[in-house]
């Protein structure tokens, strides 16, 4: 959104677990996730959970530990992917648009 170059080791490769029928899914729960459903995940490990796990399995319980691995992470570790009831940002605030990098979704740059 910044513009601002990322650097190799600021990236977290995110591992997901898939349900029986192919969908994206809580690894803990076994719930597949929604559009409406609250993402987490932990910078350590790159596991991805539904917040409702990590918040329950280890927020309240005090125990940050990563529910598959049992590695070590703060609570700073916690990544929310995608949260359906946060306000997002306006289009008009990101880098990209604001310098006119590109024409949109589908365009051609310029």
């Amino acid at each position: 959104m910044s513009g601002a170059p990322l650097r190799v080791k600021e990236l977290v490769r995110l591992t997901y677990a898939r349900n029986a029928g192919g969908e994206l899914c809580c690894p803990v729960l076994g719930e597949a996730f929604t559009q409406h459903t609250k993402i987490a995940a932990i910078r350590t490990t790159g596991n991805v959970f539904s917040y409702k796990a990590v918040e329950e399995l280890n927020l309240r319980a005090k125990n940050l530990r990563d529910l598959l691995s049992d590695e070590k992470f703060t609570r700073a570790d916690v990544i929310t992917l995608r949260d359906p009831l946060a306000a997002r940002p306006a289009p008009d605030t990101f880098y990209h648009v604001r310098k006119k990098l590109g024409s949109g979704v589908g365009g051609a740059q310029q």
